[in-house]
């Protein structure tokens, strides 16, 4: 099964129990958008990598956080931007080298700093958006203004188009320690946390609309540190939970 069909398929009770080698044999004989593989190193590798799922705040708290805009966003007057069928930040600002850096976040707590909208020419939109998504999805002192983006995922195309990557927090499920490349969408397994991201991009794939991202656990997961996650169905709660910022310039 491929493309939306897949993606529109509910998920059945049982597999929401499945751990181990029975997950990842439902997973690969039910989809074929993303290959699974099971390790249980893997599994250790990602409990030790994310953080408690009490830290990833529910949409609702978000409009109390504070320091972050929760008014009015630059992407509100854009709506005669014409978005392309996929886009990839690294090759639109190739001089910003930072957006392509896949760090190794080791154990520290998910808290690995993202550095990503670095000059590309732009007046005051560019950059380094820093994420901390431990109890608020907060940025640093370097952001002269930060937002939660809306859960629409062509106003978040937009604002990734005219402003460059995004910080974004998501639930993580157990299926997850097992992706090894694809398209990922939650298939079954338990929710074991909460995990931090930089999403530079999207595009399409067997029929099926993804994000593109770049993970920090270094450049031997994944595919080369990278994932793509299925695009407009708020798969693990990914686009609820998105945050941009413009940049301090001195």
């Amino acid at each position: 099964m491929v493309g939306e069909e897949f993606l529109d398929q509910p998920m059945p009770e049982y597999a929401q129990k499945l751990t181990g080698q029975a997950l990842v044999d439902y997973i690969n004989e039910h989809q074929s958008l993303y290959k699974a593989e099971y390790s249980p190193e893997a599994e250790a590798f990602t409990k030790a990598r994310i953080m408690d799922l009490s830290f990833l705040e529910s949409p609702e708290e978000k409009e109390s956080s504070p320091n972050v805009d929760h008014g009015e966003t630059l992407l509100d007057h854009d709506e005669d931007i014409e978005l392309p069928d996929s886009f990839d930040a690294r090759q639109h600002w190739p001089e910003c080298k930072s957006i392509g850096i896949i760090r190794d976040q080791s154990k520290c707590d998910a808290r690995e700093v993202t550095r990503s909208r670095h000059t590309a020419g732009w007046s005051e939109k560019g950059s380094a958006l820093a994420d901390d998504i431990g109890r608020r999805m907060l940025t640093m002192n370097l952001a002269k203004k930060s937002y939660f983006l809306p859960n629409n995922e062509t106003l978040i195309r937009r604002e990734i188009f005219k402003n460059g990557p995004v910080v974004a927090g998501f639930r993580v499920y157990i299926d997850f320690s097992f992706y090894r490349g694809g398209i990922y969408k939650n298939n079954g397994g338990i929710p074991l946390g909460a995990h931090a991201v930089k999403v530079i991009g999207w595009g399409r794939e067997k029929n099926a609309n993804y994000w593109l991202i770049a993970n920090s656990w270094n450049s031997d997961w994944g595919e080369n540190g990278y994932f793509r996650m299925a695009r407009g169905i708020n798969n693990c709660g990914i686009e609820e939970r998105m945050v941009g910022g413009l940049m301090k310039i001195e």
